[in-house]
């Protein structure tokens, strides 16, 4: 196994301070074969934290997905925050994909939305200075009632990725009417206006957001094709284009509203698009799991559209030309610009069949293929489910990761977008080349 190994390496937040070796490793050997521990000298109290190397990158995922917010050690105030590094190398230096940039280019910058009205510098220090060293505080000013943000940047990449773990959607300001939405900024220059990768080509790929460009007054150009477009699913069956603007107007200039007609009954969902990214960033933030219609069970879900155009055909980075929506046919795609279609379930019950799953994940889209792994331990099992488009997977992923919990299953499963695409998952997502296999 190559040391530059995509995705092997896991960091485990909210340890005890008294954590050692031995304990992380009786933990963690229950997922896979743990080739090194690194834990974080001289941290402050309750701050404690740890690498954990797998020797795979599948052990590492499941190590992350049966521990995130589940896993309680002796001696912690709460359960462990469990997520992949996302640098790779020895401590942390080397990023993800290797042959980049430094880990000093590694994001520091944090997104802090839904701050109460009229909030000061000295209480965001004071809240997020608990995960780390904090560099500069940027509030933004004259911001409209009840959409107050800040930038927050830490000295390293690993704290701010722990103060986004920590407290998103979890902690609440006085006067706040919700709990904040914590995220790595997608823009990390001095008030947001450099790209990730400070290269004008990335520009979509970091989002092309200027949360904050003193000296500009006009948008992004639309050749960059920041996704201005949300996804907005589970709304009641009764929702009119009126409710939509009246709801998603409150974070800036709506250009149209698209409700999916002939929906099946619970599966409702519509497009909002708006005049610029920004806006379109900020009601993603505010309402995702978040904003619940009058009279319905349930929040909805909302995402930046995987696809821009109208009605959702023109994919984000199509180059300006417009891509038609994926076909509806019963083979995994193996072009790159298709999207994920598959989708990975943990944390099933011992005895889950394939039948279970098709009724489940069939509210959601055409299923066309289940994976069910054979010969898992007791409480690992494991799925991937296929469906015949990308927007059938992420509204399935959306809808049901660490909400959905099947008879018989301790916790809810963890659900997200499968890395690799192709049957049995050895292809990865965009290779356009030969298959690779698992490592």
């Amino acid at each position: 196994m190559s040391a530059s190994a995509p995705g092997r390496k896991i960091f485990v937040g909210s340890l005890p301070s008294a954590i050692d070796d031995a304990t992380l490793r009786t933990e963690f050997t229950k997922y896979g074969q743990v080739e090194d521990i690194y834990i974080k000298p001289n941290c402050d109290p309750t701050r404690q934290w740890a690498f954990v190397t797998f020797a795979t990158t599948e052990q590492a995922q499941l190590a992350k997905e049966s521990c995130d917010r589940v896993l309680t050690l002796p001696g912690a105030a709460g359960p462990c925050d469990v997520m992949l590094a996302k640098n790779q190398g020895m401590f942390g230096q080397e990023p993800l994909g290797g042959g980049g940039p430094a880990a000093s280019t590694a994001p520091k910058k944090i997104f802090v939305g839904s701050l109460p009205d009229g909030i000061q510098e000295a209480p965001l220090r004071a809240e997020f200075g608990k995960y780390g060293t904090i560099e500069e505080v940027f509030l933004k000013q004259g911001c409209e009632s009840g959409r107050q943000w800040a930038f927050i940047t830490y000295v390293t990449h690993e704290e701010a990725n722990y103060a986004c773990e920590s407290t998103n959607g979890l902690i609440q300001f006085q006067g706040a009417a919700r709990p904040c939405e914590v995220t790595l900024a997608r823009n990390q220059g001095m008030f947001g206006q450099s790209p990730l990768g400070n290269e004008a080509s990335q520009a979509h790929a970091a989002g092309g957001v200027r949360y904050a460009d003193p000296g500009a007054g006009t948008t992004a150009s639309p050749s960059v094709a920041a996704p201005r477009k949300c996804f907005v699913g589970s709304l009641p069956d009764w929702i009119t284009e009126d409710m939509l603007r009246a709801e998603f107007s409150r974070f800036g200039e709506i250009v149209e509203v698209f409700i999916k007609q002939g929906c099946e009954p619970g599966r409702q969902w519509a497009f909002v698009t708006y005049a610029s990214h920004a806006e379109a960033q900020l009601a993603k933030e505010s309402c995702d799991r978040i904003l619940t219609f009058p009279n319905w069970d349930r929040p909805c879900e909302v995402t930046l559209a995987r696809n821009q155009g109208m009605f959702g055909q023109e994919s984000l980075n199509g180059g300006g030309r417009s891509a038609p929506a994926p076909a509806k046919t019963g083979t995994v795609a193996g072009a790159a610009g298709d999207g994920p279609r598959k989708i990975f379930v943990g944390s099933l019950p011992d005895g889950v069949s394939e039948n279970d799953l098709r009724a489940e994940f069939s509210r959601y889209g055409h299923v066309i293929d289940v994976f069910l792994k054979a010969g898992s331990h007791s409480g690992r099992h494991w799925s991937f489910v296929t469906f015949a488009t990308p927007e059938q997977a992420s509204q399935a992923k959306t809808a049901t990761d660490r909400v959905l919990t099947f008879p018989g299953s301790l916790q809810p499963c963890e659900v997200m977008l499968a890395k690799n695409q192709g049957m049995f998952g050895q292809s990865p997502i965009g290779g356009g080349g030969a298959a690779q296999p698992a490592a």
